[in-house]
């Protein structure tokens, strides 16, 4: 990694966090019987997705 100047602070939380989040995913997928949808239409996303493109529209 330091031949490619790859930072490990990015590369050790995808690591340990990449696992936890294919799981997750595939429980929601299993909950919504395959339905996409829940990842962009149930209300707690509708908030993260707005409070992201909040951010990223009035960031310096």
């Amino acid at each position: 990694m330091r031949r490619y100047e790859i930072p490990l602070a990015p590369v050790l939380i995808a690591v340990i966090l990449g696992p936890l989040a294919e799981t997750e995913l595939r429980r929601a997928l299993t909950v919504s019987e395959g339905d996409m949808g829940i990842l962009v239409f149930s209300p707690t996303t509708i908030v993260l997705y707005t409070i992201q493109v909040i951010t990223v529209a009035f960031k310096e």
